[in-house]
């Protein structure tokens, strides 16, 4: 009986050593940590052309990748106007709409994209024809925000 307590007390003393002796480390997510990922760049440049054969307030649009230059399809494209209203890109990354007011504001999303809101001023005769660039952002890897950068304490 005596010998199983003493194994016991002697078990527990080498596993507090050894907890002891681990390294102890601090993790922060690696978009906290500074220099660890490049800021983000702003986004890349609105292309907006006046299309005159189009009624006031109408507008035409396509989405697509910065990077591939590729349309974006199912987007969604939110006319941020009295009611908010969504439309979303066709296959082509397409999107067409109209708008009472002087001024479009949008807001463009697509899952693995950043989103961007841009306010474009209409014409008073004819419409518009705008071309959206998304920018591709990584789900897993280096600087997606999914990364724990630990370092010895």
């Amino acid at each position: 009986m005596n010998t199983l307590w003493l194994r016991s007390v002697v078990l527990g003393l080498a596993v507090c050593s050894c907890v002891r002796r681990a390294p102890q480390y601090t993790c922060v997510n690696e978009l906290d940590l500074p220099g660890h990922c490049p800021p983000p760049g702003p986004p890349p440049e609105l292309v907006v052309r006046p299309e005159e054969e189009s009624s006031a307030g109408e507008f035409h649009g396509r989405v697509f990748s910065a990077q591939s230059q590729g349309p974006i399809r199912n987007a969604t494209v939110w006319i941020l106007d009295e009611v908010v209203k969504p439309v979303y890109t066709d296959s082509l990354g397409a999107f067409h709409a109209r708008t009472a007011r002087d001024r479009l504001v949008i807001r463009t999303a697509m899952i693995g994209y950043r989103s961007r809101t841009d306010t474009v001023a209409l014409p008073a005769r004819g419409g518009l024809r705008i071309a959206v660039p998304l920018v591709e952002t990584p789900f897993d890897g280096p600087c997606s925000g999914y990364e724990m950068v630990c370092q010895p304490r």
